[in-house]
């Protein structure tokens, strides 16, 4: 994990990020709120990026709690570090460090919230049985994440559009990610010491205009130029989605299902 992030993290990554988490904030909150994150409790935030749900966390445990952010990323943790210092935020502590690798402590936290990590992952029991490590009994895990990812479909039916995001998964799985994954959690957490409380599907319909859409399309303009650059898809053929994408956002009757996800609640045993 210590290598580039697969979709990087220049300027245009990190506002893509910061819409992504307002689109998604209520299913987020609901997990959270599922999981009881509380004040007074110390929440570890696994792979926070640049700290855009650590700070919404610091808010929900309040002075008497503390946050943990993680992440591999030196740009993300210095900019979270200078936005908690110009804040005034006293109950944030930012680390930098590898998550196959990093000490996460042992049962030092109430809570560990994982979103969007596991999908990049070649091995995802190490994290969950350190993850188990650094909670204390009753302790709960939030993981949110993808799942059946090719389920992502376009209305009117579209070859084009499939054909994309079948080159858009094969690129995670080449660069030993899994976007089915949210699938495979809760079996493997209840191999490994947890007891899963909540399995919450995630998937929602976008028409142009909407926030999903937006939130896709974001997605699209920024990965889909790598695409090219590594040889997932011709120049012609972005050309070509490009040009029927945008012959989508006002044909006035296409719609399409977000890729799926599952939030899951989980409590150590």
């Amino acid at each position: 994990m210590t290598e580039e992030y697969l979709l990087g993290t220049n300027d245009e990554e990190l506002e893509r990020l910061r819409f992504q988490h307002e689109v998604w904030r209520t299913e987020t909150e609901r997990l959270w709120s599922l999981a009881n994150f509380r004040e007074g409790q110390t929440l570890l935030d696994l792979a926070a990026g640049p700290g855009l749900a650590t700070v919404d966390l610091a808010g929900i445990v309040g002075a008497s709690g503390r946050v943990v952010a993680l992440d591999a990323s030196p740009k993300y943790t210095d900019l979270l570090r200078r936005h908690v210092a110009d804040a005034g935020i006293a109950n944030i502590e930012v680390r930098t460090g590898d998550v196959y690798e990093c000490d996460y402590g042992s049962a030092c936290f109430d809570g560990v919230f994982i979103r969007w990590l596991f999908c990049f992952l070649t091995d995802h029991e190490s994290i969950v049985k350190k993850s188990a490590t650094a909670l204390k009994p009753g302790g709960t895990l939030v993981a949110f994440d993808y799942f059946n990812y090719l389920a992502v479909d376009l209305e009117p039916s579209g070859d084009r559009f499939r054909y994309i995001f079948k080159r858009i998964q094969q690129s995670f799985v080449d660069a030993g990610g899994d976007l089915y994954v949210g699938g495979k959690l809760p079996l493997l957490l209840k191999n490994n010491d947890f007891v899963v409380e909540e399995i919450v599907p995630v998937c929602r319909a976008a028409r142009p205009g909407s926030d999903v859409w937006a939130w896709v399309t974001r997605f699209l303009q920024t990965y889909l130029p790598g695409l090219v650059d590594k040889g997932y898809i011709s120049q012609r053929e972005l050309e070509e989605f490009r040009n029927e994408w945008q012959e989508r956002e006002t044909d006035g009757v296409s719609f399409f299902f977000s890729p799926p996800m599952l939030g899951i609640v989980a409590t150590r045993k």
